[in-house]
Order: C-alpha cells, then sequence, then structure tokens
C-alpha cells in the first residue's frame, strides 16, 4: 500500500557544512541525493521525515580523487560517471564493471543515480582508501 507524500520542507544546501546544519537543525531530518529507497520508505508510511536535505547540489560530495592515498568516490558521483571513468576502469576494473551492471543505462546517468548512501552525515573517511590497483591486505 502506498500513501501519498506528507507536506515537508525541502532544503538544498550548497556545502557539505550546511548540509550537517540543516540537519542537526531538525533531529528528524533526512538527507536525500537518489531518494530512491527513501521515498519508497516514505509512500510505504516506513519513514515520515518532515525535513529532506537534498544534496544534490553539495559540489563536494561529487568528485572522483585519484592519489597515492587511494581511490575516493564521493556519495554525489553518478554511477555512469564511476562506469565510464578511464583511471578507475584502467586501475579498478572491478568496480567500473559492477558500476556498468547497475539499473539500466538511462538511470545510471540521471542525477539521482548515487553510488553513496546519504543516510549518514557527510565526513571525512575514517582511514585511508585503499590504493588505486591494490588489494586490501596485499599488493
Amino acid at each position: 500500500m502506498t500513501a501519498p507524500l506528507p507536506n515537508l520542507q525541502l532544503t538544498r544546501p550548497q556545502s557539505v557544512a550546511e548540509a550537517i546544519a540543516a540537519r542537526t537543525g531538525a533531529p528528524d531530518a533526512q538527507f536525500i541525493a537518489g531518494g530512491t529507497d527513501l521515498l519508497v520508505n516514505m509512500r510505504r508510511g516506513i519513514k515520515q521525515p518532515r525535513v529532506l536535505v537534498d544534496l544534490t547540489e553539495v559540489r563536494e560530495l561529487a568528485g572522483i580523487e585519484i592519489s597515492d592515498a587511494g581511490l575516493r568516490i564521493g556519495a554525489g558521483v553518478t554511477v555512469a560517471d564511476v562506469a565510464r571513468h578511464p583511471t578507475i576502469a584502467r586501475h579498478n576494473r572491478a568496480i567500473a564493471q559492477a558500476a556498468g551492471q547497475i539499473a539500466g543505462p538511462a538511470h545510471r546517468a540521471i542525477r539521482g543515480a548515487r553510488l553513496g548512501w546519504p543516510g549518514a552525515p557527510p565526513r571525512p573517511p575514517a582511514g585511508p582508501p585503499p590504493r588505486p590497483g591494490r588489494r586490501p591486505g596485499g599488493g
């Protein structure tokens, strides 16, 4: 059974700091980037946030960074971006291939098709990611 979406407030922060402030200011707020899971759960009555914090305009979350420290894929990067990124395809082929298999081509290319999960506040990783082309625990 699906229910109509309730009236809610939508905020569109431009930075991670603004996103955190919006979420902190509304305890029941939910981050949303693509929203496929969240919107389904809202229609089913499972989640009923009064405030949605739309992360699609937060540029800090939309980057792919490759360095000596490793590979960092921001939560705002589309699945299509990962699938066709030349350096990811060269050094992390499994990630690029997996991204190329998620949903259909039209869904991979839309702004809502994200790899990141916006359910947790955006923050730096706890430790460095694996280096490109290296496997965890080995060479």
